[in-house]
């Protein structure tokens, strides 16, 4: 087990030891791999791999279906297949947006084509269990674990190096993954951008993003029109205020099982899992028992927000950034639609019975009986603002779209 770079093992990526040394081993032999790349120029077979701080980085719309966005504090994984196209074959890219102190990681195993990634707002006990969950969703479609060890590409991108307290995330990721047992992770060069990396002349972040195909492993920066149309954004938006734990929104090998055997409807697996069995039904009904890809919302508690929130400034949503010169220019907009969204509905209404909300990726053809659960903006926000928030607002046609699947009846929620 470790972290390698090339050939080269990160030495100090373990627990205790200083996180300024831990950051710059990695930053130094990433810069030093790539050097000595460029200077043997490559092949046709063997490309020199660019940097990603000199990749401009390109605009997706919020509402494409075959990119699986990943929030702050949560985790998630895509797989590519060689079958046809369809619902259980989308998303094959997965990325996370607006990483400044933040880091994004993604891992990816090469021989059966599966990412996973995890948006980090903090290190201890978050990246301590995160790490781990982040390689098991890697690794989850491993039939057998193998005596030798498994290898995993590992891509970073955010933690800018001002203020100088964000080196704390990506030391303590780095130090985890020296620790999974036998699991060997190997940093693409092409696919980091963090600390000094990631931080111009000017104390402004380079990238923010990163998106990462299952397929062939490719990456590239990316950032977000304002048509940000994934399942329930401003509900997720609040996850990050009290996350301690990272949360997976991708279904676990043992509930991909029970989806997927024939009794999954059985009384005992529906009294221990309820919404697997409604969801195995449900798609058994509508979509000719074809099992397309899941978005778990799980349940979590928020506090009561002041009740004078909605009427606070702008200015005082951008000053609750850790960097707010570096933040997108809806990021105000967002975090105050999400506080709204907070206080205007308790967790015990949105989650009713402790249930999560589960969201399935269909054809659009499919989804006439599917009511798509897309609550409007929260009230209080101003004609720009709202535009800034509706997720139908300047979004594109697609083939696929996300319907919730479960609960089957909806929470009271606007």
């Amino acid at each position: 087990m470790g972290v390698f770079v090339g050939t080269k093992r990160l030495q100090k990526a373990a627990p205790k030891n200083d996180q300024r040394a831990v950051v710059r081993e990695l930053v130094q032999a990433v810069d030093e791999a790539l050097l000595t790349a460029a200077n043997r120029k490559g092949s046709p077979t063997t490309p020199t791999p660019t940097p990603l701080s000199s990749v401009p980085h390109q605009l997706l719309s919020g509402g494409d279906p075959n990119v699986l966005f990943v929030l702050q504090a949560e985790a998630g994984a895509v797989q590519w297949s060689d079958g046809p196209v369809s619902a259980s074959t989308l998303p094959t890219t997965i990325c996370s947006l607006d990483a400044t102190t933040c880091l994004i990681v993604a891992f990816r195993h090469a021989r059966t084509h599966r990412v996973a990634l995890a948006h980090f707002d903090h290190g201890g006990e978050q990246a301590e269990t995160g790490v781990k969950m982040l390689a098991d969703l890697a690794l989850q479609s491993c039939q057998a674990r193998s005596t030798d060890k498994e290898v995993l590409e590992a891509y970073f991108v955010g933690t800018v190096q001002f203020p100088k307290f964000s080196q704390d995330t990506l030391a303590s990721v780095l130090a985890n993954m020296g620790t999974i047992a036998d699991v060997d992770f190997h940093v693409r060069l092409d696919g980091c951008c963090v600390w000094t990396q990631n931080t111009s002349d000017a104390h402004r972040c380079v990238h923010r993003g990163l998106l990462v195909d299952a397929k062939d492993g490719s990456c590239k920066p990316v950032e977000s029109d304002v048509a940000r149309a994934y399942p329930e954004v401003r509900l997720r938006g609040l996850r990050c205020m009290q996350a301690e734990h990272l949360t997976s929104i991708s279904i676990s090998r043992d509930e991909e099982m029970l989806l997927r055997r024939s009794d999954a409807s059985t009384v005992a697996t529906a009294s221990a899992v309820p919404w697997i069995a409604a969801t195995r039904a449900h798609m058994a009904a509508q979509h000719g028992g074809a099992l397309p890809h899941l978005i778990v919302i799980r349940p979590f508690t928020w506090s009561r927000f002041m009740p004078d929130v909605a009427r606070k400034p702008m200015d005082e949503f951008l000053r609750m950034s850790t960097t707010p010169e570096m933040e997108p220019d809806d990021f105000a907009v967002q975090l105050k639609a999400a506080i709204v969204y907070g206080h205007l509905y308790r967790p015990e209404v949105v989650f009713a019975d402790s249930q999560p909300l589960v969201y399935a990726l269909v054809a659009k053809s499919q989804a006439a009986g599917d009511a798509a659960r897309r609550p409007g903006p929260p009230p209080c926000l101003t004609r720009e603002e709202t535009d800034k928030t509706d997720p139908m607002v300047g979004g594109k046609e697609f083939d696929f779209v996300w319907v919730q699947v479960y609960p089957a009846t909806q929470p009271p929620v606007a």
